[in-house]
């Protein structure tokens, strides 16, 4: 190995030195190329000794260890290149050392050929630029889960130190759950650029996320039932609000309740999306308007059918069924209709009325119905039944009073009697006094729980003379005076069970 400047023309033909130093060296192919280095000699001598481990991790077969990859990031795109014109790096590894801007940049390029809509690929991409920017890392080799940790930390604690806060204000920091579709992000980032070979391993991959349960910022209710026919009444009646009218907001709300179809769903509609006159009428969604990307076509009810078909008209099948306003928009319409109806937005409990809790009170009608857990998952078009049952699915305040009333009473069987004033002859143990009679041409004593002669009440009847109470002075008083029995002649104690 060795250090040289080689001699080049100029374009007037004059033969000059280069500033620039070069490296010649035998690599791991048994040939001597030759690399450029820097204008400096001392900084080209360190990058000599640096290929010369390069070239010996490379005839090894062992991978580079961190402060190799480290140096290799540092190195000017031009140097890369020619180390991969020879063969010493591969294209792959390369591509690893570009910063890390050039990497989302591909990343995006990679969701949008995927197929994924703009605004999840804008999304996405956003999350990891903020993340990437509050880091600091320019290198892939600078990112690890500490300090995407720290940064996701550091934008959830955002605001709730300021002074000016107030004891009930919300935290202005990024909840738990949005703190999760960042690392999300991330980790999908990183799992692309192993899948792509630009790094051995994902170093976001042991990271998890938090439990999105403990810090629920926008929480959902299910409308009730006469809540949500007096906001389709205030709806039909109202003013144009956000360039709808009163009619179509009112058709907007009953088909996000009785579909459960979302917000871009209903906005995606058309005349052609509706088949009013089959046995069974649907509404189909095509799978590039779909949340999941799959078609679907759902029942609707045969009352709404017919009504629905006086709205629509004579539409032509490409027309849009609703002409629906940006989503800050609709927010603002159905927060207008919820007001004319006297609901408020937030109850007692900080649970919202938004447009998307009508999709769960979609899920919460059809469980209360009786629906099976499994059908409401279909028609809702949810990968898991728990989406269903723990998100969406709601209870109302008379489904819990009803489901109270339900219970066994829990009181006392002697309490009950004391109630209906049935108790005169109740024991303190609340056991039955029995009384005794004798039965006409038979040596027994029936023992009864009735004191009336009512053939129907049940007898038992006992095979000897003596009477059975519950004490002894019971039973003197009762059988009348003692009879006198031979001497040594030994008479059992008949006792009855009940």
């Amino acid at each position: 190995m060795r250090l040289c400047k080689v001699y080049f023309r100029d374009r007037e033909g004059a033969k000059r030195k280069s500033n620039r130093w070069y490296v010649e060296f035998r690599d791991h192919r048994d040939r001597t190329p030759r690399v450029p280095a820097f204008e400096d000699k001392r900084a080209s001598r360190a990058f000599a000794d640096k290929l010369q481990l390069l070239v010996s991790a490379r005839v090894s077969g062992a991978g580079l260890d961190p402060d190799l990859s480290r140096w290799l990031e540092t190195l000017p795109k031009r140097i890369l290149d020619r180390l991969g014109e020879i063969g010493l790096l591969d294209a792959h590894r390369v591509a690893s050392t570009k910063p890390l801007s050039e990497h989302v940049d591909d990343y995006e390029q990679s969701l949008c050929d995927s197929g994924a809509t703009a605004a999840y690929v804008q999304k996405t991409v956003n999350r990891i630029r903020k993340v990437i920017e509050k880091t600091g890392a320019v290198f892939l080799s600078e990112l690890s889960a500490t300090t995407v940790a720290g940064c996701l930390a550091e934008l959830r604690d955002k605001g709730s130190a300021e002074p000016d806060a107030e004891p009930g204000d919300k935290p202005k920091g990024l909840s738990a759950k949005s703190s999760n579709h960042y690392l999300a992000a991330m980790k999908a980032l990183c799992a692309w650029l192993v899948k792509e070979r630009r790094t051995t391993e994902n170093p976001l991959a042991h990271l998890s996320g938090l439990n999105a349960r403990a810090d629920r910022r926008h929480v959902r209710r299910a409308l009730e039932v006469d809540e949500l026919r007096r906001l389709l009444a205030a709806a039909r009646k109202g003013p144009e609000l956000c360039g709808m009218d009163g009619e179509s907001r009112y058709w907007l709300y009953r088909l996000a309740t009785e579909s459960g179809l979302r917000s871009n769903e209903l906005r995606s509609l058309t005349r052609a999306s509706f088949d009013l006159d089959a046995a069974r009428p649907t509404v189909t969604i095509d799978a590039a308007n779909a949340k999941n990307r799959k078609a679907a076509t759902l029942p609707l009810r045969a009352g709404t059918a017919a009504e629905l078909r006086s709205f629509l008209g004579n539409k032509l099948p490409t027309v849009a069924v609703f002409r629906m306003p940006r989503p800050e928009k609709v927010v603002t319409a159905i927060r207008g209709d919820l007001a004319a109806a006297g609901i408020e937005y937030a109850d007692a409990t900080g649970r919202v009325a938004d447009f998307h809790s009508l999709r769960g009170t979609f899920a919460t009608l059809l469980l209360r119905s009786g629906v099976d857990l499994r059908t409401a998952k279909e028609l809702m078009r949810h990968a898991t039944v728990n989406m269903t049952a723990d998100v969406y699915a709601c209870t109302f305040r008379e489904s819990l009073e009803n489901a109270v009333d339900r219970l066994p009473s829990m009181a006392c069987e002697t309490e009950q009697l004391k109630a209906t004033g049935t108790d005169e002859n109740v024991l303190p143990e609340c056991l039955p006094v029995f009384r005794t009679k004798r039965c006409a041409g038979s040596r027994g004593v029936a023992t009864t729980g009735d004191e009336s002669d009512d053939a129907q009440s049940p007898r038992k009847t006992g095979t000897y003379d003596a009477p059975v109470c519950n004490s002894a002075q019971e039973n003197a008083g009762r059988a009348g005076p003692a009879k006198t029995t031979p001497k040594g002649t030994r008479t059992p104690v008949f006792r009855m069970r009940t």
